[in-house]
């Protein structure tokens, strides 16, 4: 936000007050379930604005993303590799896994973490994967149950759960399940959401945003 107050009418000097972004807060909202994620719970879309409106920061992430997870997935085992390219040809009913790597590499660079919603077969084991937008993403504080939003800025908008996919339990449906690099925090509440490696750069983006 900018703030514009004339000075000097005759002699056309005025002052340009910038506030700053706020870091992110945590809060555990018992009565919903899930720990908020930012002082109006709206963090990652903070970091999103950044990302669209800073064509350098936004060119840093995309390149890092590429660089790092480079040509795709491959084995150790070469016998193993017609394996790995037949699983990696299906993602879900409208992906392959080459599809949704484009999505992963994003918000793992962005937000330094990334959700999947997981369906079953009958049997309980993964059938399809699905990428889930992490700026629509809370979790509960033991990180074991995720509410998806598409815009917790909407109270009229319900959330949906999902609870954390476990491979051993066999149980049907639909569920989620995290990548997340670890990201040292000084308690409990701050490590149930990882902050992204340019955490500390990000009031410099923000006010070279705001002064362009």
């Amino acid at each position: 936000m900018i703030n514009f107050d004339i000075l000097d009418k005759e002699k056309n000097v005025a002052m340009l007050s910038f506030s700053t972004m706020q870091m992110p807060t945590f809060k555990d909202n018992k009565s919903k379930g899930f720990v908020e994620f930012g002082k109006n719970n709206d963090f990652p879309n903070q970091l999103l604005r950044l990302y669209e409106e800073h064509s350098e920061h936004a060119a840093i992430i995309g390149s890092k993303a590429n660089y790092l997870f480079g040509e795709g997935f491959k084995t150790k085992d070469k016998i193993q590799q017609p394996l790995l390219e037949q699983f990696l040809t299906k993602a879900n009913r409208y992906e392959d896994w080459h599809d949704l790597n484009n999505r992963i590499k994003v918000d793992l660079e962005l937000f330094n973490a990334c959700y999947f919603q997981v369906i079953t077969d009958f049997t309980g084991r993964p059938k399809e994967f699905y990428h889930l937008s992490y700026a629509s993403c809370r979790v509960s504080k033991d990180k074991n149950t995720l509410f998806y939003k598409d815009n917790w800025l909407d109270r009229q908008e319900e959330f949906v759960t999902y609870e954390e996919y476990n491979p051993t339990s066999n149980r049907v449906g639909v569920f989620f399940t995290r990548f997340e690099y670890y990201k040292p925090t000084a308690n409990t509440l701050e490590s149930v959401y990882p902050l992204p490696q340019y955490i500390g750069c990000i009031k410099d983006i923000s006010t070279d945003i705001d002064i362009s």
